[in-house]
C-alpha cells in the first residue's frame, strides 16, 4: 500500500529513533524507505537489571488481570458501541471496499454494533473528516461507551514522524493527515479500539501519556513496514475471520484478538514467485496501548442483543449462555500449555530478563521463589537461566501477556517463539532414556528427590517444605 513520495522514518521496536545515523535508504515503489542500522552488537541495554525478581512477577499478574478483565460471561462490558470504516471515496487503484464491506457485515449482523463507512474526498478532506469526528466525539464520545475506528487504504510516517493517509501512491494526489484528527479521539471519554490495515500502520499509535480512558491499536504492521495489500494475506481479511469466528463466544479482549490474528497470520508459509524467490506475503500485527492509568485493563468486544442466533447443534443445544472464547487456548490456565506436537498453544514471546546479583542460583531459593511467587509459573516458562556478571533468566510469555506489560529497560525482547526450547527438550529426553535404563527414575523424578532432600537439609527436618 505504498509507492507515495514520502519519506519512511524508521522506529525502532520501542518507539524511539535508531540510536545511529548510519542507516541506509532504499527505493520502494517510487519512494524512499530509511531501514535501521544493524544492531547485532547492540550492548546498550546491558547495564539495566531488576533488584527483585519479584517484582517483575508482580508486574505479570497486574498484566493478566488486564488481560481477563470481565469474568462475568453473561454480559458485555460495553451496552453502545458504534464503529467508523474509514476509506477514500475513490478507490479504483487499491481495491479495500470489498473487505471493508464484509467487516462491515461482521460488525452490524454478528456483533449489533452501530456501524457507519465515512468516505474520504478527494477535496477538503481534512475538513470533512476531522468534522465528522467532532460529532461523533461530541454524541458517543462518552464514558462507558466504545468506539472502533477502522482504516484501510494508503499511509505513510512523514518527516515529523506523523501519520498521514494517502488517496493513491501519490501525495499530490490526495492526503489526509491523520495525525491532526486523532487527538479528538484520544481526548473522548469514551474507551477507543483503533484498527489499521496500511502501510507504517504502527505509525498511527501514539504513547502520549495525556489520554483520557483506554485507547488501543492494533495495526496490520510496524512503523516502516509495507502492510500486504487486499485478499488472502491481509490484515483485514484475517480480521474478519477471528470477529466471525468469535461472533457467538463471550466477551473477549483486544488483547486476545491481537495474539489470535498473530496465530493465524503465522501458520502460511512463504511462497515461490515467479523467479523462484520465497516471498513473505503477510505481515506481524503490532499492539499499542496508550493510556495514563498503568493499571489499564484490555478493552472488550462482544455481540450486543438481539443479534443473529448461532446455528444449532448437539454440542450448542445444551448451552445455557456464551462460553469463554476458544477455552482451550485463552483460559488463563491454558496460556503455557504445550500441545502433543511440541508447539506452544498459543503465540508467546522469548524475553531476557537481567536480575542483580545472583539470585535463584541454588536450588532451595528456587523452590522457595516459585512457592511465594505462584504468578510467575502461571504466566512465564522459564527457557534458560545463566550465571553472568549478575543473573540472567531467558522467559517465555504469551503474547496477550506480553500485549499489557509495562516496559522496564532490564526486560529485552528477543523475538516470537511457537514451541520451547527445543534443544533442551530433546537433551532432556535423552538424559530420560539413559536414567530409566539405569535407575528406572525419569530425570524429572531425580530432580525431585534431589530437590526435595536439598529442602529437608536445609530446614534440619525430614518431611515435605510448604512455603
Amino acid at each position: 500500500m505504498s509507492g507515495q513520495e514520502e519519506v519512511f522514518i524508521t522506529i525502532a521496536a520501542n518507539g524511539m529513533q535508531p540510536d545511529s545515523d548510519n542507516s541506509f535508504t532504499t527505493s520502494v515503489e517510487g519512494s524512499s524507505m530509511t531501514t535501521p542500522s544493524p544492531r547485532t552488537h547492540d550492548t546498550i541495554g546491558s547495564g539495566y537489571h531488576l533488584k527483585d525478581i519479584t517484582e517483575f512477577a508482580a508486574k505479570l499478574n497486574q498484566a493478566a488481570q488486564g488481560v481477563f478483565p470481565n469474568r462475568n460471561y453473561s454480559q458485555a462490558r460495553y451496552q453502545d458501541v458504534q464503529v467508523v470504516l474509514i476509506r477514500w471515496n475513490d478507490d479504483n487503484r487499491l481495491g479495500v471496499s470489498c473487505e471493508l464491506e464484509d467487516l462491515c457485515k461482521v460488525f452490524k449482523q454478528g456483533y449489533g454494533f452501530e456501524t457507519t463507512i465515512w468516505l474520504i474526498p478527494t477535496e477538503d478532506s481534512l475538513e470533512n473528516i476531522m468534522g465528522k469526528a467532532l460529532g461523533l466525539v461530541k454524541e458517543a464520545g462518552k464514558e462507558g461507551k466504545l468506539l472502533v475506528i477502522y482504516y484501510a487504504g494508503h499511509a505513510a510516517m512523514n518527516e515529523a514522524r506523523q501519520h498521514v493517509w494517502f488517496r493513491t501512491g501519490r501525495r499530490e494526489e490526495g492526503s489526509l493527515e491523520w495525525f491532526a484528527i486523532q487527538p479528538l479521539f484520544l481526548k473522548a471519554k469514551a474507551d477507543v479500539i483503533f484498527l489499521f490495515d496500511c502501510c507504517a500502520a504502527a505509525s498511527a499509535a501514539t504513547l502520549s501519556p495525556n489520554v483520557i480512558g483506554t485507547k488501543e491499536t492494533i495495526a496490520a504492521c510496524g512503523f516502516e513496514a509495507q502492510a500486504p495489500e487486499p485478499g488472502a494475506h491481509s490484515f483485514t481479511c484475517e480480521l474478519i475471520e477471528v470477529l466471525d469466528k468469535w461472533k457467538f463466544k463471550a466477551p473477549f479482549s483486544v488483547a486476545m484478538l491481537h495474539s489470535e490474528l498473530l496465530a493465524n497470520l503465522r501458520h502460511p508459509k512463504p511462497k515461490k514467485d515467479m523467479f523462484g524467490k520465497l516471498v513473505e506475503s503477510r505481515r506481524t500485527p503490532v499492539y499499542i496501548v496508550t493510556t495514563s492509568n498503568a493499571k489499564a485493563i484490555s478493552l472488550e468486544l462482544a455481540r450486543q442483543s438481539p443479534v443473529a442466533t448461532p446455528p444449532t447443534s448437539e454440542s450448542s443445544t445444551n448451552d445455557s449462555g456464551p462460553k469463554e472464547p476458544d477455552t482451550e487456548k485463552y483460559a488463563q490456565d491454558q496460556l503455557n500449555r504445550v500441545l502433543p506436537e511440541g508447539d506452544l498453544n498459543i503465540p508467546h514471546v522469548l524475553i531476557s530478563l537481567a536480575l542483580e546479583g545472583e539470585q535463584l542460583l541454588e536450588i532451595g531459593a528456587w523452590e522457595k521463589w516459585l512457592g511465594d511467587c505462584p504468578a510467575f509459573a502461571k504466566y512465564a516458562r522459564i527457557e534458560g537461566m545463566y550465571k553472568s556478571h549478575s543473573t540472567l533468566l531467558i522467559l517465555s510469555v504469551s503474547v496477550i501477556i506480553w500485549d499489557l506489560r509495562p516496559d522496564n529497560q532490564a526486560c529485552s525482547f528477543i523475538g516470537y517463539v511457537n514451541s520451547t526450547n527445543l534443544v533442551r527438550e530433546r537433551t532432556w529426553q535423552a538424559k530420560e532414556d539413559l536414567n530409566l535404563g539405569r535407575s528406572g527414575k525419569t530425570s524429572e523424578a531425580i530432580f525431585l528427590e534431589k530437590s526435595q532432600h536439598h529442602a529437608q537439609t536445609r530446614h534440619g527436618k525430614a518431611g515435605p517444605r510448604h512455603c
